[in-house]
């Protein structure tokens, strides 16, 4: 999940990597320009043997980087849940 804290304009994309790897989201975690503080989308990937199914282990680095938007000084929050697959 992404969300801004500000007003931007321009579709800020985030990108979320797993150890330096390529984008699990595949530039579909998105904030639409706007005013305000509002929620982006969310991405959520399907369980065990799915095809988006995304699979990360204990010490893996999970990093989230926006780009594209623009404003000053935006803040911003992202959140990740990661669920047993037992």
């Amino acid at each position: 999940m992404a969300a801004a804290g500000g007003t931007t304009t321009g579709t800020t994309t985030v990108t979320v990597t797993i150890n330096g790897g390529s984008d699990i989201a595949g530039g579909a975690l998105t904030i639409a320009a706007g005013t305000g503080a509002r929620a982006g989308s969310v991405v959520e990937f399907a369980g065990v043997g799915a095809s988006s199914g995304v699979f990360v282990n204990e010490g893996d680095c999970i990093t989230f980087t926006a780009s594209g938007g623009t404003g000053a000084s935006i803040p911003g929050a992202f959140a990740l849940v990661i669920r047993s697959m037992t």
